[in-house]
């Protein structure tokens, strides 16, 4: 595999990181959008990961990405550096999703029922004018609160199998439609990369955030 393929370093709370994790004082709350076919594998536990592009790498057109050293700190020692950027540092990064310990609140489509409780559109995958878009969402109807446990930087066609699982993806007999065959884990999920992103986004393989999380109580 290239150096280019490779993850960057995973920032994981695990140990004497998940501990720092869970002390700090300073956690940020973030919004995130999820189609309604990953809100039902999110709440069924299927679902532990997301890859969104890594928009700065990107625009900067960069062949190669490292850990950036941040307030006097390696990554190698603290979680809770989540900077990147070129061998240069011409070009520095932060993730727009957080970092490890910060918390996600999930947009996804909803609507508000005569009664005045909120619905959700993955409950009733049905057409129906009423659902309003997940980026309208407000927090106080969001249902869904993620931690973030560890966030990396790697190319797409970096994802192992075991990942895509993790996205929600283990592949097999009808996962894709119209597909006679049994899928793979990689052909399931790069087949939905390209669902939400576009036809043959994937072969871009773009840069991308991978963020592993946790469902947490709201």
């Amino acid at each position: 595999m290239s150096t280019n393929q490779q993850p960057l370093f995973k920032h994981i709370a695990g140990g004497h990181n998940m501990e720092m994790a869970q002390t700090t004082t300073d956690k940020k709350i973030h919004p995130i959008l999820f189609s309604g076919e990953m809100v039902r594998a999110i709440l069924s536990g299927q679902k532990t990961q997301t890859r969104r592009v890594c928009k700065p790498a990107e625009k900067a057109g960069l062949s190669f990405i490292t850990t950036a050293d941040a307030g006097g700190m390696t990554p190698e020692t603290n979680a809770d550096i989540a900077t990147w950027g070129d061998e240069e540092g011409e070009v520095i990064f932060t993730c727009p999703y957080g970092r490890v310990g910060d918390r996600l609140w999930v947009r996804e489509a909803w609507a508000l029922g005569d009664d005045g409780e909120y619905a959700y559109r993955a409950d009733y995958p049905y057409p129906d004018g009423r659902w309003k878009p997940s980026i309208h969402m407000p927090r106080k109807a969001s249902r869904i609160l993620l931690e973030i446990e560890s966030v990396w930087v790697e190319r797409l066609w970096a994802i192992s199998s075991a990942d895509c699982r993790e996205e929600g993806c283990p592949g097999g007999h009808g996962s894709i439609p119209g597909y006679g065959y049994s899928a793979q884990p990689k052909e399931h999920y790069f087949w939905l990369w390209d669902k939400i992103n576009g036809k043959d986004a994937s072969k871009a393989n773009p840069w991308v955030w991978a963020i592993q999380f946790l469902q947490v109580q709201p």
